[in-house]
């Protein structure tokens, strides 16, 4: 297999689980939130009805903070942005590769320096109560790879 033909079956693959990473992070982000409107409705209506033990209220009165606590440890509206934004820089490449006549060589290290920059902005795990940093890195940084024209005076 040519060189290039490898370098467009590595960016297509990335593409593809980026894709997938992001879908998955939205359906977790999306069922955390749904899961507690869900549960905020029925934990009302469960209190005024007062047909059921008050240990089965409490848990279902509970339920949406837990599912907004696991949505903000797991950051998975965050990793969203940053799956998101990983995929755009790799279709970036890939057209580059395709329309733009890119060489190999030089798409292959914009490639290892894109994801050494993407690397270093995934949103951490956790919760951090000191860190005054800002931990949303995925939504401003910027997309790497599409510095075109810095990388082809190189």
């Amino acid at each position: 297999m040519e060189p290039i033909d490898e370098l467009r079956t590595e960016l297509a693959a990335t593409v593809e689980k980026s894709k997938r990473r992001a879908a998955a992070n939205y359906r977790y982000a999306y069922m955390c939130l749904l899961l507690a409107v869900i549960a905020s409705g029925a934990a009302t209506y469960l209190v005024a009805t007062d047909g059921f033990s008050r240990q089965f209220v409490a848990a279902i009165t509970a339920t949406p903070a837990l599912c907004l606590l696991v949505n903000h440890v797991f950051r998975f509206d965050q990793k969203l942005l940053w799956w998101r934004s990983r995929q755009r820089a790799i279709e970036t490449l890939q057209r580059a590769l395709k329309y733009e006549g890119g060489e190999v060589d030089k798409v292959s290290r914009r490639l290892s320096r894109c994801l050494e920059e993407l690397e270093l902005s995934y949103p951490r795990f956790g919760v951090n109560v000191f860190d005054r940093t800002d931990s949303s890195a995925a939504r401003t940084t910027p997309i790497p790879g599409r510095r075109m024209a810095e990388d082809e005076a190189e």
